[in-house]
């Protein structure tokens, strides 16, 4: 889906373009399946039942060490959707907000070096990947642009539309008006050169 039509869908034409940006670089194609994400999750080890109530994995030695106390709600969210035992989704096309919590937990993780950036791709890639990675200001600028140059070429090509529909009714009456059909029945070239005379004059009237 276009990118204009993902910010229109998602009610953020009317935020500044580097705030819509940081939110639709943050959508996957789909939503991503908890079961498809947590198995994927205990093969890198990164989050995972090791036992009944008892959580293991990077994540959790990162959170039991205190060190990524700073991604508590984004790792909150992500627990809750993959752990929590109600969802069957991670909303991560679904919800702008659900999925810019899941992103930014993510891209925590990375940056504090208990994921990796090639694990983060592979994670989106259980929901057909991200639809526009990188995103930036000047990408939601573009994608205006060039709706609103569509819009206006729609529009110039309705006001022809009704130009030409307006001048054939017009010329239509103006000729049999003139006659024009009955000279060219009668085969009266004379009176045809009249007609389609009188038929320009009422037409510059």
């Amino acid at each position: 889906m276009a990118l204009y039509d993902e910010l229109s869908k998602r009610g953020l034409l009317d935020l500044p373009n580097d705030q819509a940006a940081d939110a639709m670089k943050a959508i996957a194609a789909t939503n991503i399946k908890v079961t498809d994400a947590t198995t994927w999750m205990r093969e890198e080890l990164l989050w995972y039942w090791s036992a009944p109530n008892v959580m293991s994995g990077a994540i959790q030695v990162g959170i039991d060490s205190g060190s990524l106390s700073d991604l508590s709600e984004a790792l909150g969210e992500l627990w809750s959707s993959l752990f929590g035992q109600s969802a069957t989704i991670l909303q991560t096309y679904d919800s702008t907000e659900i999925a810019g919590r899941i992103f930014a937990g993510f891209g925590g993780l990375v940056l504090a070096g208990v994921a990796t950036q090639l694990q983060m791709d592979e994670f989106y890639a259980l929901g057909g990947g991200l639809m526009f990675p990188g995103c930036t200001a000047a990408d939601v600028q573009e994608a205006k642009d060039l709706e609103a140059e569509r819009i206006a070429l729609e529009q110039a090509e309705q006001a022809r539309i009704e130009r030409s529909a307006e001048l054939t009714a017009e010329y239509e009456q103006a000729k049999s008006n003139a006659g024009v059909e009955e000279a060219l029945f009668q085969g009266d070239k004379p009176a045809l050169i009249i007609a389609l005379r009188a038929t320009a004059d009422s037409l510059e009237q």
